[in-house]
């Protein structure tokens, strides 16, 4: 029972963010929001160095729980630090 409310828990969480996701992309196309050439070339890099990561663990050593989610959060949390770490930094 516990587990079963878990995993439901776990899929309405994953939805709400795929949800907030695209939202935000959709605002911000509407507001004209952009980032300067360089910062994707930035966070092209960072996506490639954590696709590397994820190819230089050893077997087994991500997908232990068996879960695809563990690859893609060490390959593309590295281009998401870059437009964090841009957002924050920007004036208003």
């Amino acid at each position: 029972m516990l587990s079963q409310l878990a995993k439901a828990f776990g899929v309405i969480h994953g939805v709400i963010f795929v949800l907030a996701g695209l939202f935000h992309v959709w605002f911000w196309i509407k507001r004209g929001f952009w980032v300067p050439r360089y910062i994707h070339a930035i966070a092209l890099a960072a996506a490639l160095i954590g696709i590397a990561v994820v190819f230089i663990q050893p077997t087994g050593e991500l997908a232990a729980s068996g879960a695809i989610r563990n690859y893609l959060f060490a390959a593309f949390v590295f281009p998401s630090l870059v437009y964090a770490a841009v957002l924050i930094s920007s004036p208003s």
